[in-house]
Parts: C-alpha cells; sequence; structure tokens
C-alpha cells in the first residue's frame, strides 16, 4: 500500500493527478490511497474516476496518521507529514522545492528531515512538474 498526500497548502507545492495516476501504472500490484478533504480531492481529481486500486481516505488526522503508519511508503510534498514520518518512523519520500546542493542553504537547512526513515527529493520547481519516473525511482528505492 502506498499511502499518498497529494496536496499541500499551496497548490504551487502539491502533486499533479496525473503524476499519481502515473506512479499507479509504474506499480500495479500496489493499492494507492489518496489522503485529503474529500472537496479538495474532488477538485484536484478534476472529474476524473479513480482506478480500482485507488481509494480515498477523508477522515481526521488521527485515523490518517494510523494509516499512514500501515503504508509501505508515504509520498508527500507537504511538510506535516514529513514531521509525523520522521516522529514515528514512517517510511516516505518527502518531496521539496529546491537544489540538490550540500550543504544545504536557507529553509531546507533548517527544515530537512533528519530521520533516515525519511528519503528527501529535491526538484528546482513546482512539485506537479517533478518527472513520475524520478517520483517512482524514489519510492523503489524505500520499497526495497
Amino acid at each position: 500500500m502506498i499511502v499518498v498526500n497529494p496536496l499541500a497548502a499551496s497548490r504551487h507545492r502539491s502533486f499533479s493527478a496525473e503524476q499519481i495516476f502515473g506512479l499507479a501504472t509504474v506499480f500495479p500490484n500496489d493499492t494507492f490511497v489518496l489522503l485529503g478533504q474529500e472537496s479538495k480531492l474532488r477538485k484536484w481529481l478534476n472529474g476524473r474516476a479513480l482506478l480500482p486500486r485507488m481509494v480515498t481516505f477523508t477522515s481526521g488526522i488521527f485515523e490518517s496518521a494510523v494509516l499512514a503508519q500501515q503504508a509501505n511508503v508515504l509520498l508527500t510534498p507537504d511538510t506535516f507529514w514529513v514531521h509525523l514520518a520522521c516522529a514515528l518512523h514512517i517510511s516516505t519520500v518527502a518531496v521539496y522545492q529546491g537544489k540538490e546542493e550540500f550543504p544545504y542553504k536557507g529553509n531546507i537547512a533548517v527544515w530537512r528531515p533528519l530521520d533516515p526513515a525519511v528519503k528527501m527529493l529535491l526538484w528546482p520547481g513546482e512539485q506537479k512538474d517533478v518527472p513520475v519516473y524520478m517520483l517512482a525511482q524514489a519510492l523503489q528505492e524505500k520499497l526495497n
């Protein structure tokens, strides 16, 4: 089970539905659980029907946190879920805007995840533009 929080506080940091549907084709044997508020997920899907292996989970934050703990991997562009993943050692791919540079500078230097359960994927533009193959590669690394 791959749990995905596709939406961040800003649309500029959210994933696109096309990315998540693309990942579902790369991982055909996995169930994808989409976390979020029902109305926001409906808008995000923009009339697109879920695949049979995709479900939405729109219950409260505590229920969602328990579900995330049961996932094989969590995928998110949102820092709340990254903080939770670090606290609970949840296998996670966290996608941030930034450059692959070390030492890290600016905001990412202070707020990056430090728990080894969380893989940080940096992309110089908006999260909706991260190629599916890069997301898939990061997820595969966490699933192995």
